[in-house]
C-alpha cells in the first residue's frame, strides 16, 4: 500500500515537474509558482576570477515528511544567465509545490566534475566530490558553491537565492621594504616560489543547513575529508619579479597560489621557499618558513608578509582575512 501510494504521488506532480521552458506560467492547478534562481553578486564571494559569472550547477530535490517521499529533481542541472532577458535560466522549468520541502546545492564551475577521479554521488540533499589539484599549479580551479533550504508555502514567488562561498584557500606572499634601513636604489627580485608538501586530493561534502524558524536558509555546510598524496608546486619566474621603494606604494609584489584546506603537524614537512636576490647578487638566496600547526580554511585568503631590511628577507607576520573579490590582483581559472 506505501509504494504504492508513493507511485500515485509522484504521476500526480508530473505534469508540474516537468514543463517545457517556453511556458514558464504558474500551475495554477495545484498552487505552484515557477522556480527561478538568482545570485547575490553583492556578496564578495558570488563572484570568482573578476570574470563575468554567468553560469553553475544545480542539484535539488523535494520532500514530503507526511508522506515519506523524497524525489530527486534537478541532478547536475545548468543554470546560465541571459542578458537579454535578464533572469538565471535552465533546461525544463520547475514548479514549486505547497509543503515540501527543498534542497538545493550549486557548484561552479562545471569543469570541477571533470578533473581527474572527480567522481560525484548527489544522495539525500547531499553533493560529495573528489577533487585532485593538478600538477600545473596555474591550472587549479577556483570552486565555488551555494547551497539552499526551504519549505514551500502557497502563493510564495521569492526565487532561489543563492550565496556563493569559496571552497579553497588563497595563499598569498607579499614582501615590502624596510625604508628605515634601506637606501632607495636597494632592488630585491624573485626568482622562484615554492610550496612543498601539501595534500592533492581531497572529498568536498556539501549540505544545505537545517530549516531555520523562517522556513529558509542559505547557510553552506560542508566537510573535507580523505586527504590522498602530496605536491610540492614551484612557480619559477622567467622574468625575476622585482620589489622597487616606491615611497608610501611599498608592496608591488603579489604572487599567490590556490591549496585545499588542510592542517599542518610539525612532522608534515610542509614549508614556503622563497628564491631571491638583493641588489647584484648573482647566487639565490633561501627563506625557508616552515607550516607546523597551522591550518588553512575554505574560502580564508593567507598572506605571509615579509620584511626586506639590511639583514635580508624575514618574515613579519601572517595576516588571514576572508577572501573577497578586492584581491584583484590574482587571477584563477575558471572555465
Amino acid at each position: 500500500m506505501h509504494l504504492r501510494y508513493i507511485y500515485s504521488l509522484l504521476i500526480s506532480f508530473a505534469p508540474c515537474l516537468f514543463v517545457s521552458c517556453a511556458d514558464a506560467e504558474p500551475d495554477d492547478s495545484l498552487g505552484g509558482k515557477e522556480m527561478r534562481f538568482s545570485v547575490r553578486t553583492g556578496d564578495g564571494a558570488s563572484r570568482a576570477n573578476n570574470v563575468s559569472f554567468n553560469s553553475f550547477s544545480i542539484f535539488a530535490d523535494m520532500k514530503r515528511d507526511d508522506a515519506h517521499n523524497n524525489m530527486l529533481m534537478m541532478e547536475n542541472a545548468p543554470v546560465t544567465f541571459n542578458q537579454t532577458s535578464d533572469r538565471w535560466e535552465y533546461g525544463v522549468t520547475q514548479y514549486w509545490i505547497p509543503n515540501f520541502e527543498y534542497s538545493f546545492v550549486a557548484l561552479t564551475p562545471g569543469s570541477v566534475f571533470y578533473e581527474p577521479n572527480a567522481n560525484k554521488v548527489y544522495l539525500g540533499s547531499q553533493l560529495s566530490f573528489i577533487y585532485s589539484l593538478p600538477d600545473d599549479y596555474t591550472r587549479i580551479t577556483d570552486i565555488l558553491a551555494a547551497t539552499h533550504r526551504r519549505r514551500y508555502t502557497d502563493g510564495e514567488t521569492v526565487p532561489v537565492m543563492l550565496n556563493f562561498h569559496h571552497l579553497l584557500s588563497r595563499i598569498n606572499v607579499a614582501p615590502k621594504f624596510d625604508d628605515n634601513e634601506l637606501n632607495n636604489s636597494d632592488i630585491l627580485k624573485f626568482h622562484r616560489l615554492e610550496i612543498t608538501n601539501v595534500a592533492r586530493k581531497a572529498t568536498f561534502t556539501l549540505a544545505p543547513a537545517p530549516l531555520q524558524t523562517g522556513d529558509r536558509t542559505d547557510d553552506c555546510l560542508f566537510d573535507i575529508s580523505r586527504y590522498e598524496g602530496k605536491v610540492n608546486y614551484t612557480a619559477v619566474f622567467n622574468t625575476p619579479v622585482q620589489l622597487i621603494n616606491h615611497g608610501d606604494s611599498k608592496l608591488v609584489f603579489d604572487q599567490g597560489m590556490l591549496m585545499l584546506p588542510q592542517e599542518f603537524a610539525e612532522e608534515s614537512g610542509c614549508c614556503i621557499i622563497l628564491s631571491y636576490t638583493i641588489n647584484d647578487d648573482v647566487e639565490q638566496s633561501l627563506l625557508t618558513i616552515p607550516l607546523d600547526n597551522i591550518r588553512w580554511d575554505s574560502g580564508m585568503s593567507y598572506t605571509f608578509n615579509f620584511i626586506f631590511d639590511k639583514m635580508g628577507l624575514k618574515m613579519q607576520t601572517l595576516t588571514i582575512t576572508p577572501w573577497t573579490d578586492i584581491e584583484k590582483d590574482f587571477t584563477f581559472n575558471i572555465e
